[in-house]
């Protein structure tokens, strides 16, 4: 998807070799920003991009269906543990998000921080409505199939791994779906565990269509983001020349 808006937003300037990204760029399950040739005129393509991200606010409103009904529906599940992977390990990550094409949600946290404390105590009530129920005895055996996987990740015995994915604040959560890859991603705190909620349900009730096209859209907005701070930096370091320039003809007329 990323490829496909890359080359869409070259098209506005009529040189899509000057905004193809890496051969191997990484599409899955990791977004990254892109190399860009920054020319003199890329800020016509930032406008672009722009213009779309504006769309974005345009697009209908989804309401999330209520989650208080259905941590209630939790109260009929079978009595069990919920299934929450615990990921050591790059492997880990990629088994776990390559398992089905289910909403995965991934809760980063320390052993030290206690709003992650705070917080897992809510992500784990979340799981016990949305998540895989497995047998108390036998972890082995599923009880009941969940809407939702659940994983979390220790961020001191993952610290290389965490810097890989850009995590900087904790807690912090990331959402996958199959093929799909990264869906959202964004710090919350204990108190503010109800945007966690809204996404969950926002993601669920969105079609494939509407997935696609928010991707695209994040993707447009990462990309403006990136165009603006690296214009900035050029024109910064273009400004201190020029000062600089000007400061060496200055001391050679004196």
């Amino acid at each position: 998807m990323l490829k496909k808006f890359l080359v869409l937003a070259a098209a506005v300037q009529g040189n899509t070799a000057a905004f193809a990204p890496p051969n191997n760029m990484p599409m899955f399950p990791f977004r990254t920003s892109p190399a860009v040739d920054l020319r003199p005129d890329a800020m016509h393509v930032y406008k672009s991009c722009d213009r779309v991200i504006s769309a974005r606010n345009r697009v209908s409103n989804l309401k999330a269906t209520s989650v208080e009904k259905d941590q209630d529906s939790a109260k009929n599940r079978p009595k069990g543990t919920p299934d929450v992977f615990v990921i050591n390990s790059t492997n880990d990550l990629i088994d776990f998000l390559s398992k089905d094409d289910r909403l995965c949600i991934i809760k980063f946290h320390a052993k030290w921080c206690k709003s992650c404390q705070k917080f897992g105590l809510r992500y784990e009530k979340l799981a016990s409505a949305y998540a895989d129920i497995l047998d108390r005895k036998d972890k082995s055996r599923v009880l009941d199939e969940g809407k939702v996987r659940f994983a979390e990740v220790e961020f001191s015995a993952n610290a290389k791994m965490c810097r890989t994915l850009g995590i900087k604040r904790l807690p912090y959560v990331h959402f996958y779906r199959g093929a799909e890859g990264r869906l959202a991603e964004f710090a919350a705190g204990p108190s503010k565990f109800n945007l966690v909620v809204d996404k969950l349900n926002e993601l669920l009730s969105l079609s494939q269509e509407q997935i696609d096209f928010n991707i695209m859209m994040e993707d447009g907005e990462n990309l403006g983001k990136y165009l603006v701070t690296e214009l900035k930096n050029e024109h910064w370091d273009e400004a201190l020349a020029d000062a600089d320039g000007k400061v060496q003809h200055t001391k050679a007329e004196l």
